[in-house]
């Protein structure tokens, strides 16, 4: 683990956050039933979601 890994995982933990942010409000709540109108919000925190779990790896990776 070194410098630029732990600034890369904070980088990615802040672009997930606010992927989570957009993609709340894209869901609405019809008749007490929520319904997602923006699949690309979900698309978009999907992807941060497995681009912070990457930067994560790498610090927990030994000798990295």
């Amino acid at each position: 683990m070194n410098i630029e890994d732990i600034k890369t995982a904070e980088a990615e933990a802040n672009r997930f956050l606010e992927r989570v942010e957009a993609a709340k409000a894209a869901f609405k709540n019809h008749n007490g039933h929520w319904w997602n109108h923006d699949t690309t919000a979900t698309a978009a925190l999907r992807r941060a979601s497995m681009d912070l779990t990457r930067a994560l790896a790498q610090l927990r990776r030994p000798g990295a």
